[in-house]
């Protein structure tokens, strides 16, 4: 399983204003922000701190007409000692962190479809 998931598709219009919205909405918190003319605007979102469990993560960049999305669980470190990576894709398949990772795959999938994205399955 690879340490992240990644989703690109075409830019239409400014996305920022809906995953304001969906951020607020889900309880994500925006923990890394940036934008540039080099590299368009990167936002890191985190939910959840990792302390009970895994915390959800997905960052999102915008630039050339494209938006991409990255998601991963970044996990508890106690439950690493039990051999869980401490960042895992959340794409369907596998037992290993489960949960989390459907957890994660469904707030993604819900701002995917409010930007008319492709969804994970």
């Amino acid at each position: 399983m690879d340490d992240s998931t990644v989703i690109e598709f075409a830019l239409t219009g400014d996305v920022w204003a809906e995953v304001s919205r969906w951020a607020e909405e889900m309880g994500y918190r925006e923990i890394v922000g940036d934008s540039s003319a080099e590299r368009g605007t990167i936002k890191v979102y985190r939910r959840g701190t990792g302390a009970l469990s895994s915390a959800r993560m997905l960052s999102i960049s915008e630039h050339g007409g494209k938006i991409r999305f990255e998601g991963w669980i970044q996990s508890w470190p106690i439950v690493r000692i039990l051999g869980v990576p401490e960042r895992m894709g959340i794409e369907p398949g596998g037992l290993q962190a489960a949960l989390p990772r459907r957890r994660a795959r469904a707030d993604l999938n819900r701002l995917l479809s409010r930007l008319g994205g492709p969804t994970l399955r």
